[in-house]
């Protein structure tokens, strides 16, 4: 059962309201932050815990913010509601460059200096399907988790982009509801389309059955 959402926009844009949509902050640029707190609050009010911080912003074609620009613009925009919701990380890539991924993420917190709430971590995986490449997706989020100081993890976009995609979807989904990835809190693959999850408008693809649990 769908029961939370969220997309690249602090809009719900007609979601219903028995699903919670948890709004994210792109970036601190125009328009994504126009009317930002109104849409938090809405949120809110209508039964979001918690509030997700700016889209890969380790990346050039993405939010595309420094460790320095971004801590800043975390504390601005979300330092207010610290105490009320629930506050993520910016969600990073699984980039391996340098500056990008896990060492962007360790620059953040540096630039910080303490005065970010983060409350845990949102976090991207991209790559390769089969075993293979989800022992490769467990193992980065592994480091994600460490390099949130053992705070929970969201994985808000995951998809394997070669391979088995089914045989990944299966050794995922297996992994992350065993007690072994607890600090897995959420995981949402990428994403619920055609062509994706979706076969068509009303069924789910073989993998989209495996995620939705019908099938394993």
């Amino acid at each position: 059962k769908l029961s939370w959402a969220y997309n690249w926009t602090p809009d719900p844009n007609g979601l219903k309201a028995n699903v919670v949509y948890y709004p994210m902050l792109w970036s601190t640029a125009s328009p994504h932050s126009d009317n930002w707190d109104t849409h938090a609050e809405a949120a809110i009010s209508n039964g979001a815990d918690a509030l997700l911080s700016f889209n890969e912003p380790d990346i050039a074609s993405q939010a595309n913010m420094s460790p320095a620009d971004a801590a800043a613009g975390h504390i601005q925009y979300f330092a207010k509601y610290a105490g009320k919701v629930r506050i993520s990380s910016p969600a990073i890539s699984s980039s391996e460059e340098s500056n990008q991924g896990l060492d962007w993420l360790s620059q953040f917190f540096t630039a910080c200096d303490g005065k970010c709430q983060v409350d845990f971590c949102a976090a991207h995986w991209y790559g390769p399907g089969g075993e293979d490449g989800a022992t490769q997706f467990l193992n980065h989020i592994t480091k994600v988790h460490e390099a949130c100081d053992n705070k929970n993890v969201w994985v808000t976009e995951v998809a394997a982009q070669s391979g088995d995609v089914d045989a990944f979807m299966s050794a995922i989904t297996k992994a992350l509801d065993s007690d072994e990835y607890s600090f897995v809190e959420k995981y949402s693959y990428f994403w619920l389309s055609e062509g994706s999850l979706m076969d068509s408008a009303s069924a789910l693809s073989d993998f989209g059955k495996i995620f939705a649990g019908i099938t394993s």
